[in-house]
């Protein structure tokens, strides 16, 4: 068993979707190993949904008293939940951000 985060995230998003498709349709092949790739490019689902070998799971989030919290059991399928701008809001990101001068 191997796992992979975010393996492409050093480079742009058009690279890193084409290098991942590359790599797990390569790994798919393997039969006698398992794989863990995890990603953030949703689109992957669209390139590897023929991929019999491929299964897909995510981790569900929810805001509950307006912070952002996990449940880190895995469920099928790819995840619609978009919390990135909720997480940067809960941290005070963009009160920072207003307050930079020129």
């Amino acid at each position: 068993m191997a796992l992979f985060d975010e393996v492409f995230k050093g480079t742009n998003v058009k690279d890193a979707l084409d290098a991942s498709s590359m790599v797990v349709k390569g790994f798919s092949r393997a039969r006698r190993s398992g794989f863990v790739f995890a990603s953030h490019l949703t689109e992957l689902a669209e390139d590897l949904q023929e991929e019999a070998s491929v299964r897909f799971v995510h981790f569900d989030g929810e805001v509950e008293n307006g912070r952002a919290r996990y449940e880190f059991r895995l469920k099928p399928g790819v995840s619609s939940q978009r919390l990135g701008l909720h997480l940067l809001r809960q941290e005070g990101v963009p009160d920072l951000l207003a307050a930079i001068q020129e």
